[in-house]
């Protein structure tokens, strides 16, 4: 399991937040795998469960979903790593 802890700054002036990302290791799924993420921290939070062949590609992909889905929901503000 991957952690990584992020300060949003609101675009629109409220007050920074803590956001976490969490990267959960592969599991099987019948025939494929799937990485979950969870983000916290923002007014909804949000679970995607990736999906892949394999466990390879289904955690590559799921690294390489996240900062979308960061920028989604960060609706313009600006994120800082803080680890």
């Amino acid at each position: 399991m991957q952690t990584q802890k992020l300060q949003w700054t609101p675009a629109d002036g409220r007050p920074p937040r803590l956001i976490t990302v969490t990267l959960r290791p592969p599991s099987p799924q019948g025939d494929t795998y799937a990485a979950e993420i969870d983000i916290t921290g923002f007014d909804e939070p949000c679970t995607k469960r990736i999906y892949g062949a394999d466990a390879e590609q289904a955690a590559d992909l799921a690294r390489k979903t996240v900062p979308a889905l960061l920028e989604l929901r960060a609706q313009g503000g600006r994120l800082t790593p803080i680890d």
